[in-house]
């Protein structure tokens, strides 16, 4: 049976210093840090959508709360927007940045020229933008067949996302990797499989409406703004429980976003929290899960028979085969949870929330998140209002990325890996090789010898330095706030938010980051014309290639956005041919479990 963790006290002294002191010093960082633009940064945090997590978050504000919040990651994360161009004269030879992290790599200041790195030349060479798109074109047409694209899934624009779609079916790449989390986008596929999209059901707001919430793996420290959310939804009578492998993870130490410069523990957003046994698996677990509740007898058959495709003859499982036939023969109830089972029989709306967890290969965050799907399925709770799955482990880029087809792969798919690896030439987006922001960088260490790098990014980052291509071109582009135009990006709820073009910070002549991809599209032998001309006629193109986002271009100013699939996804039908959920557990749970 799983170990139940109660919540520690915390002594009022030390409460005190928790919710003043340390929200306080870190607003007063960022202040510090951001002092050389203090016009600019404002504007970022008043009209941007933030680019640190995945909930979207609508410049001070959150949709699916009122008050105003910042939270920490958001104000350590705002000296990245915020640096002044760097001046190329004055960069270290190449030994001494091999040597340099993220971090002092930053410092140096944003991109501002194309720079070409060779094999065995120490220094940089400067190149005019007509010279390195040239060498970039070359290099693309010469590698065409055998090229990849990397793409990062924290900071890129929906706009970008779309033109680098573009890029690699027209310019022939063989594999787009877009570097993410695993376990997230492999729930992703499993809830395309079952369900016909490929995003999460539910919304944000959800969460105040749900009887029960329970929290899978490690959430909160990447979504602070989260525990804001489940700390108001304990308020108002929602339990809100925690599964965490591990043990407590990062709950009871982080502090959450309470009022503007006000925090509180993280540990007050949860009621409870399981741990898993000693040896034992998440998929394991979530089957057991699975198994008590068809024992209990708590399924839903309206449900089941009317929504799902549980009675039809096309390989899927019969409520016979689920445990719940006419003669209500159950399986024998597996060691479980039993607290945690009773919970989940007695709600009658339930949210999940699908977080990080332990490292496992990608057939078994497919096996955890089938149990998953399949228990909510079986309970009724996909498809109605309060209820619901929130895959909430990726980055802020990532909702997009799916949306506007760019492929997943993730580090546990081996096959697509060797693919990458294979690449004579890569091209990465922003962070899409750095190994200090994506756990999947040394799985796919071959592509450090790859001939050929080219990056379009705001700054240096040490994967450009790490390998042995015999060139590394860099190609500056402008931020998702400088973005011109302005910039949309997709949350994990599917909210598209317009973030507008905030003036005031020149890094020199640089593009946008969609205007690359297409420049470079349009160079390439047989390759489409440059008919985009600008941000308007390149969103309408993305309405025509992603129909859900038909309201696109009606957004343009601070707050503007739209939900695709409204507050909960499939409330009349799912998106399958039939418009039936698929359960995707397609053995009796319960029987063959480790």
């Amino acid at each position: 049976m799983a170990r139940d963790e109660a919540s520690l006290p915390v002594p009022r002294a030390a409460e005190a210093k928790v919710r003043i002191d340390q929200p306080l010093r870190r607003a007063a960082r960022a202040v510090w840090d951001n002092r050389s633009e203090p016009s600019f940064t404002a504007d970022v945090l008043r009209h941007g959508v933030c680019a640190d997590c995945s909930l979207g978050s609508d410049g001070l504000y959150d949709r699916a709360q009122d008050g105003v919040h910042l939270c920490g990651l958001r104000l350590s994360g705002l000296r990245r927007w915020t640096r002044a161009g760097l001046d190329p004269s004055g960069l270290p030879d190449r030994k001494r940045l091999e040597r340099m992290g993220r971090r002092d790599l930053e410092r140096l200041g944003r991109l501002t020229v194309p720079l070409l790195y060779r094999r065995g030349v120490e220094q940089s060479e400067v190149l005019g933008w007509s010279d390195a798109l040239k060498l970039a074109i070359n290099r693309l047409e010469g590698a065409a067949g055998s090229w990849s694209l990397l793409c990062d899934d924290h900071s890129s624009s929906n706009e970008t996302l779309f033109a680098l779609s573009r890029l690699a079916r027209g310019g022939g790449a063989h594999a787009i990797g877009f570097h993410g989390s695993d376990r997230a986008g492999v729930a992703l596929d499993v809830l395309e499989e079952s369900l016909g999209h490929s995003a999460s059901t539910t919304s944000l707001s959800a969460l105040q409406e749900a009887d029960l919430v329970v929290l899978w793996g490690s959430v909160l420290d990447r979504h602070p703004v989260l525990g804001k959310l489940l700390v108001t939804a304990r308020s108002r009578g929602t339990r809100v429980v925690a599964v965490h492998p591990d043990g407590r993870g990062a709950a009871e130490t982080m502090l959450l976003p309470s009022r503007l410069v006000v925090g509180t523990r993280a540990s007050r957003a949860v009621d409870r929290t399981y741990t898993l046994l000693p040896g034992e698996s998440e998929q394991s677990y979530a089957s057991r899960l699975l198994a008590g509740v068809l024992h209990e007898g708590a399924t839903d058959l309206d449900y089941l028979t009317s929504r799902t495709a549980v009675l039809l003859d096309s390989g899927v499982p019969s409520l016979a085969r689920l445990g719940v036939g006419p003669s209500g023969d159950r399986p024998a109830m597996a060691p479980v949870a039993r607290d945690l089972v009773e919970e989940l029989c007695n709600a009658n709306r339930a949210v999940l929330v699908l977080g990080e967890g332990e490292s496992c290969t990608a057939e078994q965050h497919r096996s955890l998140m089938r149990a998953l799907t399949t228990l909510w399925l079986v309970r009724g709770w996909l498809g109605r209002p309060g209820a619901g799955i929130l895959v909430a482990g990726a980055g802020a880029a990532s909702q997009g990325a799916r949306d506007l087809g760019l492929v997943d792969i993730t580090e546990g798919s081996r096959a697509s890996v060797r693919e990458l690896e294979e690449a004579k030439l890569v091209y990465c987006d922003g962070d899409g090789l750095s190994n200090e922001r994506h756990k999947g960088y040394e799985s796919i260490s071959g592509f450090l010898g790859v001939e050929t790098q080219v990056h379009q990014a705001c700054y240096l980052d040490p994967s450009m330095f790490a390998g042995e291509a015999k060139e590394v071109l860099v190609l500056p582009v402008q931020s998702r706030f400088e973005q011109t135009g302005g910039s949309t990006s997709t949350s994990l709820d599917r909210w598209v938010r317009f973030s507008p073009e905030i003036q005031g910070h020149p890094v020199g002549d640089v593009p946008a980051a969609w205007q690359l991809p297409l420049q470079l599209l349009s160079g390439l032998s047989g390759g489409a014309p440059a008919q985009l001309q600008d941000v308007v006629e390149l969103r309408e193109a993305m309405m025509v290639a992603q129909p859900l986002y038909g309201p696109l271009c009606d957004l343009g100013c601070p707050g503007d956005g739209f939900q695709w699939g409204g507050e909960t996804l499939y409330g009349t039908r799912f998106a399958t041919e039939d418009g039936r959920a698929r359960l995707p557990w397609l053995e009796p749970p319960g029987f063959a479990v480790d």
